[in-house]
């Protein structure tokens, strides 16, 4: 330090979520507090504090602990937050990590001896950590690990010892932790690793570039993962695949109807209530967590079917024939819909009518489909469904 020679890697500051985030990642060299005191004043809406940072100088991050302390600020790690950035981190006034988040801890030490209560260097982390909550047993294996180590207790052990508030569900926090967030080329890698994302920039290279944009702006903005699923949901669900059923070929069409009514019939048995929402005819309730619980071959299967159905369509489209072409098949549906449910024909013509039922509107939205995809001719079942996909846009 004397000679002026560091190799403590230099810090990385961020506003994210119009101004109400801001990330810590790098080191945290001399002069950290000062830039992040400068943007607390100039943004006064920040509450959350993203600690992604392999740590310091223990002054400085005492320093910061400090400010955050001042400020009632949340603190949150989306990747590692370890060494001197645990001594920030535990200042938060709530502490939260992600799903993957990791604190780590070792004594302290400069350059490379170890540190003593007397040198002061280990004593700010056991006050901390003592304030925190934490045990005599954890305080002193967190203080004593080589300087040259570093120790990661797990979730568990973080939440037990008063460590962490909770680990939460990153998806709702600015999406941090991300080094090459400036590269738009390194998120659109990351974007195409998805085969539905694959499938569209070659075959529908209009939509893609505005899931791109739109992934790419919201990447650099900070946004939360949350946030930014939403926005691909409503493009894919409202813009993109209504033009895919309108044209989808056969085989391709009725793959991806099978692979929703699967889904439907999912949610029919599990929670009615979702299965309305994931038909689209609960406009309050969100549909990001529904499938959180999906079984992933449902879910993979949705996702396969999609892909193919954005290349079929764009390499082989067919024209929507008028609805009137399927009266006579359609009629059939019906009364094979009302052998089974009477009830169910009036239901799926006024689905709104009967919200206050989930079940009934399930089973019999589920009975239309399956009525029309058990046709004997797959010919008329396909086209029947594009013909209703189109007709609904109208």
């Amino acid at each position: 330090m004397v000679r002026g020679n560091d190799n403590i890697p230099p810090y990385s500051l961020r506003l994210m979520r119009n101004d109400t985030e801001l990330e810590l990642a790098g080191g945290i060299p001399i002069g950290t507090t000062s830039a992040v005191r400068r943007i607390l004043d100039s943004s006064p809406k920040v509450r959350v504090i993203h600690l992604n940072s392999t740590g310091g100088r223990i002054a400085e991050a005492t320093k910061l602990a400090d400010l955050i302390s001042q400020r009632q600020l949340i603190t949150y790690t989306r990747t590692t937050c370890s060494s001197a950035c645990a001594l920030a981190f535990l200042a938060g006034r709530e502490r939260y990590i992600s799903e993957q988040g990791r604190i780590g801890f070792h004594s302290a030490s400069i350059h490379g001896a170890t540190g003593s209560d007397a040198l002061d260097v280990n004593a700010s982390f056991k006050g901390a950590l003592v304030r925190a909550g934490a045990t005599p047993q954890f305080v002193a294996k967190a203080t004593s690990v080589s300087p040259q180590s570093l120790w990661f207790p797990t979730a568990l052990e973080l939440k037990e010892q008063n460590i962490i508030t909770s680990v939460v569900d990153s998806r709702y926090f600015g999406l941090s932790g991300i080094s090459d967030w400036r590269d738009a080329n390194i998120i659109e890698q990351a974007l195409l690793k998805t085969p539905v994302y694959m499938a569209l920039s070659l075959y529908d290279s209009g939509n893609y570039l505005t899931l791109r944009k739109t992934v790419v702006e919201g990447v650099q903005a900070g946004r939360s993962a949350a946030e930014i699923q939403t926005d691909l949901q409503k493009l894919l669900t409202e813009s993109f695949v209504p033009g895919y059923l309108n044209r989808g070929p056969d085989q391709a069409l009725i793959r991806y109807w099978r692979s929703q009514i699967a889904e439907i019939k999912y949610f029919g048995r599990t929670n009615p209530s979702q299965c309305v929402t994931f038909l689209g005819l609960d406009a309050k309730a969100s549909t990001l967590d529904l499938m959180k619980g999906m079984p992933s071959e449902l879910a993979n299967e949705d996702l396969a079917a999609l892909a193919d159905l954005i290349k079929q369509s764009g390499t082989n489209p067919v024209k929507a024939l008028p609805f009137s072409e399927y009266d006579k098949e359609f009629k059939g549906v019906l009364v094979t819909m009302m052998s089974k449910d009477r009830g169910s024909v009036e239901i799926i013509a006024n689905p709104e009518k009967f919200a206050n039922d989930p079940a009934r509107t399930c089973q019999s939205m589920i009975a239309l489909y399956d009525a029309i995809l058990s046709l004997s001719d797959q010919k008329k079942a396909a086209g029947m469904l594009r013909s209703m996909s189109q007709e609904s846009k109208r």
